[in-house]
């Protein structure tokens, strides 16, 4: 619960658009605005937090949605741990599919931020 709770504050913190998730399962809906020149539009993805590392995020990912992962109504799902850096998620642009991590949306204070979401 804490690691959820912490999640929410960074969310906060870094201005990123989230709401509690409506779907079972996930624990928030995420709202990313996206530099991809062929989007030009906000990423949205599902997010559940489990308590493991980014490699151990990727495997589970891969392991529960396959390797192109798995889109669902107008969201992407997503894995989040400890911290922006121990995020994982596909999604998919143009033919391929690529994997995204926070740090990516977040910008270069991530890691700031995600201390103080422990204090505030």
């Amino acid at each position: 619960m804490k690691l959820k709770l912490r999640w929410a504050r960074f969310f906060t913190l870094a201005g990123l658009s989230w709401n509690l998730s409506p779907a079972p399962s996930y624990d928030f809906q995420l709202s990313l605005p996206c530099r991809h020149l062929e989007c030009r539009r906000p990423h949205s993805i599902l997010v559940r937090v489990v308590d493991k590392c980014r490699t151990q995020l990727a495997q589970h990912y891969k392991s529960k949605f396959g390797e192109f992962g798995m889109r669902g109504p107008g969201s992407f799902p997503a894995f989040f741990g400890e911290g922006p850096e121990n995020t994982f998620w596909l999604e998919k642009r143009g033919a391929f599919y690529h994997s995204e991590n926070l740090e990516n949306f977040a910008g270069q204070d991530a890691s700031e931020l995600w201390e103080r979401a422990a204090h505030d």
